[in-house]
């Protein structure tokens, strides 16, 4: 360990103010010895040579520091608040084209949404259609209830899935007696009734 480590630190702080102190008395020796003792000794000479010179520019020198010191204060202000005025208006300028860019931003993206619902309602009820066309062509009156499934279960499956469409909505029974024999009839896409019987359904079967 080090002599450093071991003293306190007001030494320590003590040692550093000397060593900063010492170091401002050898800028101010060399500026003195460089330049201003120069300035010094070539002002005596001037005086000793041009006595009424050297008092004239004296005067002058000594009533020219206020309008000098005026003048770069006031260039310091001027100039300080141009730069102000300058960032003030380019941030201005800024937000407004930022502001304008926003805005054309959101008008696109509307436009952009619109034109998606619309592309995609369009394809819904094209697809939608050829969908019933082709079921009703294939299956007939059956189609239209098996269409309209289709399409409540692209709207809301859940409710679908619960409580479906029976297909043979148009099914209608005739008398008491017809039941007990198990007769049905149904009502094709036509209105013609067609009577199908359990028992020679039965028969076909184990016929074939």
């Amino acid at each position: 360990m080090d002599k450093s480590e071991k003293s306190p630190p007001q030494e320590q702080l003590e040692s550093t103010f000397d060593r900063s102190a010492s170091a401002v008395r050898s800028y101010a020796h060399k500026f003195e010895h460089s330049y201003g003792r120069q300035a010094l000794d070539s002002g005596a000479s001037f005086y000793n040579e041009h006595p009424a010179l050297f008092a004239v520019v004296a005067v002058f020198l000594t009533l020219s520091l206020l309008p000098i010191a005026t003048f770069i204060g006031f260039s310091l202000f001027i100039i300080t608040s141009i730069l102000l005025i300058a960032l003030g208006c380019a941030a201005c300028v800024i937000i407004a084209v930022e502001l304008f860019l926003l805005f054309i931003l959101i008008s696109v993206l509307i436009i952009v949404a619109v034109f998606t619902f619309f592309v995609i309602t369009s394809a819904a009820f094209t697809f939608a259609a050829f969908r019933l066309c082709q079921l009703a062509y294939r299956q007939g009156a059956a189609g239209l209830y098996q269409w309209i499934n289709e399409v409540m279960s692209w709207i809301s499956p859940s409710t679908t899935a619960d409580a479906p469409i029976r297909l043979d909505a148009t099914t209608t029974h005739e008398d008491s007696s017809e039941k007990s024999n198990g007769d049905i009839v149904l009502v094709d896409g036509e209105g013609r009734s067609r009577e199908k019987n359990r028992e020679v359904k039965l028969e076909d079967h184990y016929g074939t």
